[in-house]
Order: structure tokens, then C-alpha cells, then sequence
């Protein structure tokens, strides 16, 4: 008659066997599972990012490694960010920063052209190269871009002078809110520098920059107030005010930047 129980041995080759192939399958499964998942959102990248540079996680920086080599453009330039705040590292970060911007981040291409402008040594300045991503940036809608972009061309960095032009980039960042926009805006109107003179809009733009407590155009404001006090015989508590007001937010800024 027949045994039909298996041999000890082989029982553990055939247990060993299915173990192999529910480790192949997993395996298998996982590989398949890291291939078809979708890419990561933004906001879960920025979090990651966060977590890399405060929590200072060696696993977080790995993951925003990966992201990044795999081609995620916020990826890219988050690691950029985390990479520029160490003086040795800053190249790696420029680097990063550019592939970033090649996959059309606005605020990548914004932080290559601040590297290119100032960068450590100053023999590695390139104001060429600045403007090109300034220009991508901004045509891309980014603010600082474009008043970093108008002050380039008004004074004829990486190319030639067009102040013309250089008014034009201010308006835009001066319509997205920048105060420093708008107060080289108000002084274009002024001189009538690259734009038509017209001194109601030059005082406009004045106020609306002193307004947001941008300390030169409160200064300036002052200055104003001040000669009309001398000249009408009023305005001398509203200049006096006004020129405390730009030392104190002076005094701020200044803090905040130590």
C-alpha cells in the first residue's frame, strides 16, 4: 500500500518552495506598485521638504532625493533650497535649481538667477545668465522676478540698457504687489525716465509703497510732507510721524535679516 504522507524533507522543500514564490510575487508586486503609483502632490513634497530641513530627517531627504532624480520639478527645487543653505553645498544647489526650472518652475528659475547675480565669489558672477532665468520667471508671472528682471535692464546688466523696458518689468512686479515695485515705478514717473512723466501717478505709487511700510518710500513720503510744512505752513506732524515710522520699520527689517 502506498504512503501518501510526504517525507519530512520533502515537506521543507515544498514549503521553501512556496515561500519563494510568494516572495517573487510580493516582490514582484511591490516593483509593479512603485511603477503605477502616481506621482507625488505638491503639497506632499513641500511637507517632506519641511521635515528634511527642520526635522533635519536623513529618510526625508533621501525620499526628496528620489523624487527629485525621478524628475519632480518641485522636488528639484526643494532639494535646491535645502541644498543652498550650506555654503558647501551651494553649487549643488545651483545645479538643482536649473533642473528645475528646465521643467518650468517659476521660483526655481527665480532662485538660479539670484545664484548667478550673487554668488559667493564674486569672479562667478554671471549677469547673462541672471537675466535668462530673471526672464523665464518672470514671464511666468513671478513678482520679484520681474523687478529683479527691470533693474537688470534699466541698468544694463547682462545686456544693454533699456529703461524703456525696465519699466515695463516693474509695473508688472509693482501689479502683483511688490512696494519696491511700485516705489522705482513712482520715481520712473517722476524723472519721466523710461515712461512718460506724470507726477499724480508718481504720487499714487508713493503712498500705495508707504502704505505696505516699504522704509524708502516712507522716507521719501516724509520728505514731502516736510516741504509742505515749510512751504504751506502744515504737514510738519504728518512728516515728522512719517520719518519715525520708516526708522522704526528700518530698525525692523534690519533685525529680521541678522
Amino acid at each position: 500500500m502506498r504512503n501518501n504522507c510526504l517525507s519530512p524533507r520533502r515537506a521543507l522543500i515544498g514549503i521553501t518552495a512556496v515561500m519563494l514564490c510568494a516572495l517573487g510575487f510580493f516582490a514582484a508586486g511591490s516593483q509593479w506598485s512603485s511603477i503605477a503609483s502616481p506621482p507625488p502632490a505638491s503639497a506632499e513634497i513641500e511637507a517632506v521638504a519641511l521635515q528634511a530641513r527642520w526635522g533635519q530627517s536623513p529618510q526625508a531627504q533621501w525620499q526628496l532625493r528620489q523624487w527629485a532624480e525621478a524628475g519632480q520639478a518641485v522636488a528639484q527645487r526643494e532639494l535646491a533650497t535645502l541644498m543652498a543653505s550650506a555654503d558647501d553645498t551651494r553649487s549643488e544647489a545651483l545645479m538643482w535649481y536649473v533642473r528645475a526650472a528646465s521643467n518650468q518652475d517659476a521660483e526655481a528659475a527665480y532662485q538660479a538667477g539670484e545664484i548667478y547675480r550673487a554668488p559667493i565669489h564674486p569672479e562667478q558672477r554671471d549677469w547673462a545668465k541672471a537675466r535668462q532665468y530673471y526672464l523665464q520667471a518672470a514671464q511666468a508671472g513671478h513678482g520679484y522676478a520681474a523687478l529683479a528682471l527691470g533693474r537688470m535692464i534699466k541698468n544694463g546688466e547682462g545686456g544693454p540698457a533699456d529703461a524703456e523696458t525696465g519699466v515695463m518689468w516693474f509695473r508688472r512686479a509693482a501689479e502683483r504687489g511688490n512696494a519696491q515695485a511700485k516705489f522705482l515705478l513712482a520715481n520712473a514717473y517722476a524723472s519721466g525716465e523710461g515712461v512718460a512723466k506724470d507726477m499724480d501717478k508718481y504720487y499714487q505709487l508713493l503712498e500705495e509703497s508707504a502704505e505696505q511700510h516699504f522704509p524708502p518710500a516712507m522716507h521719501e513720503l516724509a520728505l514731502l510732507a516736510e516741504q509742505r510744512s515749510v512751504t504751506h505752513g502744515a504737514h510738519a506732524e504728518s512728516a515728522s510721524h512719517l520719518f519715525k515710522e520708516a526708522e522704526e520699520e528700518r530698525r525692523n527689517r534690519w533685525q529680521q535679516i541678522r
